[in-house]
């Protein structure tokens, strides 16, 4: 039995170990948020091996890359060996870094043990060439390797990539497009942050361009110069030495990255005043014609109208999502899009999908002919009012032309998204729409079917079987409609 050490080590060695370890990390160029876990590492190592073993230990570089590589091996082995006996999708995300070259980051996600899993298989550097018979040559190459092909072809079921022109093409010869001609049980997947992302961005075009500038170019002032930054920090000290605020910095706007935009309005907007002082110390004409009460107006309304739509994107960034609950999701946002700015009387609202398929089924791509469909400027005040409530105090709707050109601007906005997301939204998606009835609320036998024929090679039962599921399924259906209606 070991006997417990009780004594103390002095403060001065504890002060002086503290300070070989910030050394250490210093002079190595390692973050200091390492220091913890270097720490615990030492102290592991020194009960683990003896002193004398540990002073003898050396290694050179050779013989640490030969052991990474030893691991990387392992671990993709290992990877691969889950791969086989489960189903597995891949996503892809193509990018380039600072220094010009390109990029393939490889996702794969799969089940094993009611779990599923997401693991980064690969990064590959790309060179020049990024078309799709590239790409679908350097991810063939990793996925498939020639030994592990027959086992692991048929458990492919997905592809999900951001559609662009190299991943899927009209032409059939993006990345996806031949992932699907080799392996024709794989679905192509929707990145449906992206989409609500490209949905906002073409939305925009209804917006004043003169708002959208200034914040361009308010997040481009002080995202090129410390010292504008440093003198923003110091005009909140002032102003908050009389009202005490929390002291912020001016955000980047980039923008295709999902959520910038409304990041650095809603930051602008709390930051108003104080850039209201530092710009009329620091003039900027650009910039300070810009700085009006109705450019922040204009930005408050704009933050609104984008929260609702990049509250879809944040939907979809969780990992908890499953195909059986995107379809109803897709279709709620649409309905609640259209009763914004559709008139009443055109839309059924006997049920859910009758809302729906009477809001579908107008004519999108013929905008002159969708506008007599469109509320009056009078029914979209008050509609538009009574879902935003915090417009009323506007000080754009103070003034009669400035109301109209406000409630204009907000139809615009609100009716070119609801267009957007008729073209973007795969409301005709077999999967997507077969996958509904995994919610249980409806019972629809022809879903249920889909659904085995696409998974018929993942499934233990055949037709006659099916058949006979389905059956005891519609009963059970039957009998609660029963219960609730007697109830």
């Amino acid at each position: 039995m070991k006997r417990k050490n009780n004594s103390k080590v002095p403060h001065e060695k504890i002060c002086n170990m503290r300070a070989d370890v910030t050394s250490f990390l210093t002079k190595k160029e390692l973050p200091i948020s390492l220091a913890s876990d270097l720490i615990t590492f030492i102290q592991n190592m020194t009960q683990k091996y003896k002193m004398e073993e540990i002073l003898k230990l050396t290694m050179s570089n050779k013989t640490s890359t030969q052991i990474l590589n030893q691991m990387v091996q392992y671990y993709k082995d290992k990877l691969f060996y889950d791969l086989k006996s489960s189903p597995f999708a891949l996503s892809f995300d193509e990018s380039t870094d600072i220094y010009g070259p390109c990029y393939l980051c490889t996702n794969v996600r799969y089940i094993k043990e009611g779990q599923i899993f997401n693991k980064v298989l690969a990064l590959t550097e790309l060179g020049e060439e990024i078309t799709g018979e590239k790409l679908f040559s350097v991810v063939h190459e990793l996925v498939f390797p020639p030994d592990k092909h027959d086992l692991l072809k048929t458990n492919l079921i997905g592809v999900c990539t951001d559609r662009g022109s190299n991943m899927l093409s009209l032409k059939n010869k993006g990345l996806a497009n031949r992932l699907k001609e080799k392996y024709p049980q794989t679905f192509i997947a929707y990145d449906f942050c992206h989409m609500f992302h490209l949905i906002v961005e073409a939305s925009l075009i209804k917006f004043p361009i003169e708002t959208l500038n200034l914040v361009k170019n308010l997040c481009g002032h002080f995202s090129r110069s410390a010292l504008r930054r440093a003198k923003l920090t110091q005009v909140q000290k002032r102003v908050s030495s009389s009202d005490p605020m929390e002291i912020r910095s001016m955000l980047k706007y980039v923008e295709n990255r999902w959520t910038s935009l409304m990041n650095a309005i809603d930051r602008i907007r709390s930051l108003w005043d104080c850039l209201e002082i530092y710009f009329n110390e620091e003039p900027e004409e650009k910039i300070n014609k810009s700085l009006t009460e109705g450019n922040y107006c204009y930005l408050e309304l704009l933050s609104c109208l984008l929260k609702r739509l990049n509250k879809m994107i944040t939907y979809f960034e969780g990992d908890d999502q499953d195909y059986s609950s995107i379809m109803p999701k897709l279709k709620e946002t649409f309905i609640l899009k259209g009763m914004l700015v559709l008139k009443e009387e055109i839309i059924e609202k006997t049920s859910q999908t009758a809302m729906f398929q009477s809001i579908i089924n107008l004519p999108y791509n013929n905008r002159d002919q969708l506008k007599k469909y469109v509320k009056t400027e009078e029914d979209f005040e008050e509609s538009f009012l009574s879902k935003y409530t915090e417009f009323k105090l506007s000080l754009l709707l103070k003034s009669n032309e400035y109301k109209v050109k406000f409630l204009g601007v907000a139809r615009n906005f609100l009716l070119e998204s609801l267009i957007q997301m008729y073209n973007k939204i795969p409301f005709n998606n077999d999967l997507l729409l077969n996958c509904e009835v995994l919610q249980l609320f409806t019972f629809e036998k022809e879903k249920w079917i889909g659904l085995f024929k696409h998974f018929r090679q993942f499934s233990h039962i055949n037709n006659s079987d099916l058949e006979h599921e389905l059956d005891l399924l519609l009963i059970r259906f039957e009998s609660l409609k029963s219960e609730k209606s007697y109830d």
